[in-house]
């Protein structure tokens, strides 16, 4: 009977423990950076849900400023403000006294007047209504396109009209106009209210 040239070996042959080590390392610390990139993910987003759209602060330095900030994460359009026994309350600091629609970035703030120059600015604990919408596909990359906002407008007192004529309407049995439900779908409604420069924490 021939033997065999063939060697059979009987044990296992296992990998030398600095490559073990080395797996399980590379593994815990793969491990570690995804749970912390999903705590960190956690913590943002509960802290982002917990403030209101949008907050607005007196300057303090008694000038009629304040500084709004807007917590939403999509770009939008703010069509107006009103503010009870005064007006319109968000004026950009620019020759344009008039109002008109002002582009806002998600996550964004900027500093407006609270009058125009006639008279006043408002005092922090008045309530302010402020009409805003999604900004339009086309302002989000294009920044040409942001110029389009000036000539977006909404009065407040149109989006209350327009919900006051669809609740008449809906308690006679009627439809509502088209365009009053276009109105709604399109501009929503936030109440804000001036808050003292003091309540603010440095972001």
């Amino acid at each position: 009977m021939l033997r065999s040239n063939y060697l059979i070996h009987s044990g296992t042959n296992y990998p030398p423990i600095w490559v073990d080590a080395s797996i399980n390392f590379g593994s815990a610390v793969l491990g570690g950076i995804i749970s912390g990139l999903i705590v960190a993910w956690a913590v943002k987003h509960a802290t982002r849900r917990s403030k209101p759209l949008f907050e607005y602060f007196d300057t303090g330095i008694s000038d009629g400023t304040a500084h709004l900030f807007y917590n939403g994460t999509k770009p939008i359009v703010i069509g107006g403000s009103y503010a009870h026994h005064h007006g319109p309350a968000l004026f950009e600091r620019s020759p344009r006294a008039a109002p008109h629609g002002i582009f806002l970035k998600g996550q964004s703030n900027q500093v407006f007047r609270t009058a125009n120059g006639q008279g006043p600015g408002l005092s922090p604990g008045e309530r302010i209504e402020i009409v805003y919408r999604s900004a339009p596909r086309k302002m989000k990359k294009n920044h040409e396109a942001r110029y389009d906002a000036f000539s977006m407008e909404c009065d407040p007192a149109e989006i209350l009209s327009a919900r006051s004529r669809i609740r008449e309407a809906k308690e006679k049995g009627q439809n509502p106009t088209f365009r009053d439900v276009k109105l709604i779908r399109t501009w929503q409604l936030e109440v804000v209210y001036l808050l003292p420069s003091s309540t603010i924490i440095s972001h």
